[in-house]
C-alpha cells in the first residue's frame, strides 16, 4: 500500500514539474507556484495520514492474533474481575446479581467465586453431581480436571495449563442434603 500511495505522490510531483517546463510561453506567478506547493503538500499529508491508518489497523490485526497463555480467564478464579458489570459490596465482595454468584477478589485477582442456588431446587450431592460440578467448572479454567476427592462435599481440581488448583466445596445451609452453595476458591495447601 505505501508504495501505491508513494507511486500516485511521484506521479502528481512529475505531473506539476512536465506542467511547468511545457509552459515556456508562459511565467508562472508566484501564486500559481504557491498554489502548485500547497497541493503536494496536501497530497503528502493526505499518503501520511493514510498509511499511518494502514500501520495502525495492521498493528490491531496483529495484536488480535496474540494469544495470552497461561493466564486465567476473566471473571474465573485466578483471573480479573469485571468490576463494572457487578454491584460492589465492599472493597473486596462484588456480586453478579443475574446469576447469584459472590466474588471475593484478593489482589486484583478473584480468589473465590461463591455460586449461590435456589433451595426450592432441591440440589442434593447424590443425585446432582454433574450439575454442581458444571456450575463449580463455569469459575475455572477450562482444562481443569479433578485431581482429588476429600469428601463427597470437598474437591481438589487441577488446571495444567494455568499451573493452578482449585478447592470445590458444596454447602448445605440447612444441615441436610440439600446444596445451596457452590464455592470455588484458590488452592489453600
Amino acid at each position: 500500500m505505501k508504495k501505491k500511495y508513494g507511486l500516485i505522490f511521484v506521479g502528481l510531483l512529475a505531473c506539476f514539474i512536465l506542467i511547468g517546463c511545457s509552459s515556456k510561453e508562459t511565467e508562472k506567478t508566484v501564486a500559481e507556484e504557491k498554489i502548485e506547493v500547497e497541493l503536494v503538500e496536501e497530497t503528502m499529508e493526505i499518503v501520511n495520514a493514510e498509511e499511518e491508518e494502514e500501520e495502525k489497523e495492521e498493528e490491531f490485526e496483529v495484536q488480535e492474533d496474540v494469544v495470552v497463555e497461561n493466564q486465567a480467564e476473566i471473571d474465573t478464579v485466578y483471573g480479573t474481575l469485571n468490576i463494572s458489570n457487578y454491584k460492589k459490596e465492599s472493597d473486596l465482595f462484588f456480586r453478579d446479581e443475574e446469576r447469584n454468584v459472590l466474588y471475593l477478589l484478593a489482589d486484583e485477582e478473584i480468589f473465590q467465586a461463591e455460586v449461590n442456588l435456589e433451595a426450592s431446587l432441591g440440589i442434593n450431592v447424590e443425585m446432582d453431581q454433574s450439575f454442581l460440578s458444571g456450575h463449580a467448572m463455569d469459575y475455572m479454567a477450562e482444562d481443569a480436571s479433578l485431581v482429588q476427592t476429600i469428601s463427597t462435599t470437598e474437591f481438589v481440581y487441577e488446571s495444567v495449563a494455568l499451573g493452578k488448583k482449585y478447592d470445590v466445596l458444596y454447602v448445605s445451609d440447612t444441615g441436610d442434603t440439600v446444596i445451596s452453595r457452590v464455592i470455588v476458591s484458590q488452592h489453600l495447601e
